[in-house]
This record gives C-alpha cells, sequence and structure tokens, in this order.
C-alpha cells in the first residue's frame, strides 16, 4: 500500500493508525526499531489532535526523494492553532501541564519536521522518516 488517511477523533483512532500504517512502512523495508519509532512519532502527533483539536487527520505515505525511500506524514487539523512554534518545540514546554515531551520529541525522531499554523484555523505538520 502507497498511502493511508485516518480521521483522529479519540484515543481508539491512535491504536487503529498504528497499526494501519505498517502497510505502507513494511513494504518500503523499515526495520523494527524504525517501525516503532515511526508509531511513536504517528501517536504522538495524534494524540495533539484529539488533546488541542478535538479531532483532525493523519496521512502516511510512501515517498522516494533523491534515489531515498521514506514515509511523509501529514497531521492536519482546524483546531485553535500553535500561537508560538518555536516555543511548543521545547523540551518540558506544554500550553495545557503535560511534560511538553511531545512535539520537540517528534523533532529528534524523525529527518525532517516542517509546522504552518494559524491562530484559529488549524495546524498542518508535515514529518519526513527516511529508511536508511
Amino acid at each position: 500500500m502507497e498511502k493511508i488517511s485516518v480521521r483522529i477523533a479519540n484515543e481508539t483512532d491512535i491504536y487503529f493508525i498504528q497499526s494501519e500504517l505498517l502497510k505502507v512502512v513494511v513494504p518500503i523495508g523499515f526495520s523494527m526499531v524504525d517501525q516503532n519509532k515511526i508509531k511513536t512519532i504517528v501517536s504522538e502527533l495524534a494524540f495533539n489532535i484529539i488533546k488541542y483539536a478535538k479531532s483532525g487527520v493523519i496521512k502516511v505515505s510512501k515517498f522516494e526523494e533523491r534515489g531515498k525511500k521514506g514515509v511523509l506524514i501529514q497531521a492536519i487539523d482546524r483546531g485553535p492553532g500553535i500561537i508560538d512554534i518555536d516555543e511548543a518545540l521545547l523540551d518540558n514546554y506544554s500550553s495545557s501541564g503535560t511534560l511538553g515531551l511531545g512535539l520537540p520529541g517528534v523533532k529528534r525522531l524523525s529527518d525532517y519536521m516542517k509546522i504552518e499554523s494559524s491562530r484559529n484555523k488549524g495546524t498542518e505538520i508535515i514529518v519526513k522518516y527516511w529508511n536508511n
């Protein structure tokens, strides 16, 4: 399978997308370690959608760039947006009283991460993870 798209609205959806994303990453040849890192990335992004925006979509697709294969992960919501992206990427920063490790962890685990967010219009986070 080349891509999946899963609506995220509750914690059950997190478990569902974790199993569904294997349909994309296994054929690419990701190791078990990489598969678990990708699951963690997707789980953190899905949890943030539920927590801050109530619902959204996560898309996972295979892609190739400059001869390297990888997965492209897109987390899209129409929530309140991230007021200060730089601050949100700091370890231990949280606007909701959590540990503040989600987005910084996603950034550390991924090979590329881009966040676009507009107040009261939503957020799109794009992550790339290469098969090394």
